[in-house]
């Protein structure tokens, strides 16, 4: 059982270039992959942040283990949030191009969020499998919403009604060797049901990932080489400002080798040069190469 009082200051701007970026503090995005074999989402936290200029949060977290591999857990969750000084004192003015008129509101009433967790973990040999389940409900949630007036578009902060959203998550693991190629294979994926239509608007239905690893050591162990590969697909999804963003596949590659102390690797991101953006009005990563080395000099 945990209980947690803070204050945190957060004069963070909601602005940059002209363009509504997030809501001070306060965002519902999707993750972006990071990595070979990484997870497209951790858990259902990548959809709420609950940041703010002051918050409490208790809750009750309950796991089960079976011979440190088999595991079931529980997290009940309680947490609210103040709106932060962006949403609170914008002042009106003109963005995006001069065409929507955003502002704050010093009237808003303070965020609260339930939250329910619950996960099952079961191993098979070298196979894992892990399933999440979620359910989220806000009240009063504060965000910029989107009112056209004779004046023009307005994007003004207001509470909402409260909101709810399921997701349900299942991730699978495989590390093993075979036949001296040292094998890693994971795929995951998540859906989402409920309201998303105001402060959920921008989660994706749909969520999916797949990544495989496959390397062996050379030279009795004195080298290493690797190679990867990932799929992401992330599901259509609207904006709070009332864009669209549209479905992506994005495939990336990986090179990575050891040379006794040294390390190199070798990325080669978007392969497919596809057109996304997990922000509305952002565009992500095109087709780019990386690489690098790292040294170990003194242990």
């Amino acid at each position: 059982v945990d209980h947690d009082i803070s204050v945190i200051p957060n004069l963070e701007s909601i602005f940059l270039d002209g363009q509504l970026i997030g809501t001070g503090g306060k965002s519902i995005e999707t993750k972006e992959p990071t990595g070979i074999g990484q997870p497209l989402m951790d858990t259902a936290d990548q959809f709420v942040a609950h940041q703010g200029d002051g918050r409490f949060r208790n809750g009750l977290t309950v796991v089960v283990e079976h011979e440190a591999r088999d595991g079931a857990g529980l997290d009940l969750r309680r947490s609210c949030r103040m709106p932060t000084l962006g949403e609170l004192f914008t002042p009106a003015h003109k963005a995006s191009g001069g065409v929507t008129t955003v502002s704050g509101n010093r009237y808003l009433d303070s965020e609260n969020a339930w939250e329910a967790r619950g996960h099952v973990s079961v191993e098979y040999g070298p196979l894992t499998s892990e399933t999440r389940v979620s359910a989220l409900r806000v009240d009063n949630p504060v965000g910029f919403t989107r009112v056209e007036a004779s004046g023009g578009i307005w994007l003004a902060a207001a509470n909402g009604p409260s909101e709810r959203l399921a997701v349900v998550e299942e991730r699978i693991h495989l590390d093993t060797v075979y036949r001296g190629l040292e094998v890693t294979l994971a795929a995951g994926g998540t859906g989402v049901t409920g309201d998303r239509e105001n402060y959920f608007v921008s989660v994706p239905r749909r969520t999916a990932s797949v990544s495989a690893r496959l390397g062996r050591n050379l030279f009795e162990a004195t080298s290493a080489l690797y190679v990867g590969a990932e799929y992401v697909y992330c599901g259509r999804r609207h904006s709070p400002a009332g864009g669209v963003m549209p479905a992506y596949n994005v495939i990336n590659f990986k090179i990575d080798g050891r040379l006794l102390d040294a390390d190199m690797y070798l990325l080669f991101l978007n392969a497919f040069n596809e057109f996304y953006q997990t922000e509305d009005g952002y565009l992500m990563t095109p087709r780019t190469f990386v690489y690098g080395l790292t040294w170990t000099l003194f242990e």
